[in-house]
């Protein structure tokens, strides 16, 4: 039987009510923000978008990054098991408000009655999340690139005293202060350490 969408969202506004007024939600200001935000969207019959929940009840920028930024997902677990608690306090509700697993909006469940379909919400120009794989390649290539760096210049730094005089090449002014140096000369890049000493 499919459900009048006006009486429905009648139900679910007052259940949601009860809910408000039982005090099963507790004290906690973003959590009662969120019920809030999820209701109104869901009495429009949209289903938000977890970028546009950061944006809307936590106060993210557009830079929010949903692969570091777990705080719309705790939320969602703590009302989930909130709104669990209310209804075993009260085993006899007619009508129950639940969050489906996976999205973002309010559903109000009655024996024998489903929820009408809400409309996704649409796609807005937010930072998409990045790719996992092509960042750990990328910070591996520069890795990479350091570590040749670092050995070629530790090479380079110890075999050029080994060379005979007559075909050591001749320094430029820039490095004949370091060449010339008695102290040991230390080369540093990130965690790589070459120390060379003079004899």
């Amino acid at each position: 039987m499919k459900p009048d969408p006006t009486e429905y969202r009648e139900r679910l506004a007052a259940e949601a009510a009860s809910i408000r007024d039982s005090g099963s939600l507790g004290r906690s200001e973003p959590l009662i923000r969120l019920f809030d935000f999820l209701l109104e969207r869901s009495l429009a019959g949209r289903i938000p978008k977890e970028i546009e929940i950061a944006q809307e009840v936590f106060n993210k920028t557009t830079d929010f990054d949903m692969m570091l930024d777990a705080s719309v997902r705790v939320y969602i677990h703590r009302l989930r098991r909130k709104l669990e608690e209310h209804y075993r306090a009260a085993p006899l509700a007619a009508n129950r408000i639940s969050i489906p697993l996976g999205e973002y909006h309010l559903v109000l469940a009655e024996p024998g009655i489903a929820a009408p379909e809400p409309a996704p919400a649409p796609d807005l120009p937010a930072v998409a999340a990045p790719e996992p794989r092509r960042t750990k390649r990328r910070a591996w290539i520069g890795v990479a690139v350091v570590a040749l760096l670092a050995v070629n210049a530790a090479t380079w730094v110890y075999f050029i005293d080994r060379l005979p005089s007559e075909v050591r090449p001749v320094l430029n002014k820039l490095w004949q202060p370091l060449a010339q140096n008695k102290r040991p000369t230390a080369i540093a890049l990130g965690r790589l350490l070459y120390l060379r000493r003079r004899q």
